[in-house]
């Protein structure tokens, strides 16, 4: 009997360490984005993945990201972040919101700014002439239409 209720209790911590959330990681400049190998210059840009090992893969940029779940479907996942613009803190990307700009005006392509905060990513969007996108239209390709 005090075995049963000891392997009871022993799947149930399992079980509920299994559910735990997956924790982010600092993300630095130089460490190498993990689909294009570049080094990470812009940090506040970054993304990370958390597998289901709890290992991070981190991503030079959201755009890095979506290239990579797009050409990966299927990858085990178990949390997703970008690295909130303005407090530099990890947020997941379902709870970001999203603003597409330049970050620098001499190269070609579209950046995401990832916002935890709605009001911050208004603001950011009007300074850039863009709009505030979500995870999915991020993921669906809104940096098409997402800039005036």
């Amino acid at each position: 009997m005090r075995i049963s209720r000891l392997l009871i209790v022993c799947g149930l911590m399992i079980a509920i360490m299994g559910c735990a959330t997956a924790k982010p990681v600092a993300i630095r400049a130089g460490e190498p984005c993990f689909h294009c190998r570049k080094p990470i210059s812009q940090p506040e840009l970054a993304a990370q993945i958390i597998d289901h090992s709890q290992r991070s893969y981190q991503f030079s940029s959201v755009t890095c990201l979506v290239d990579y779940l797009k050409s990966h479907p299927g990858d085990p996942i178990k949390a997703m972040y970008a690295t909130d613009y303005g407090r530099h803190k990890a947020v997941l990307v379902d709870e970001a919101r999203f603003v597409a700009f330049k970050p620098n005006p001499q190269r070609r392509g579209i950046e995401y700014a990832a916002f935890l905060s709605g009001d911050a990513a208004r603001a950011f969007a009007e300074t850039h002439k863009s709009a505030v996108l979500t995870w999915g239209e991020v993921y669906a390709g809104g940096a098409a239409h997402a800039t005036h």
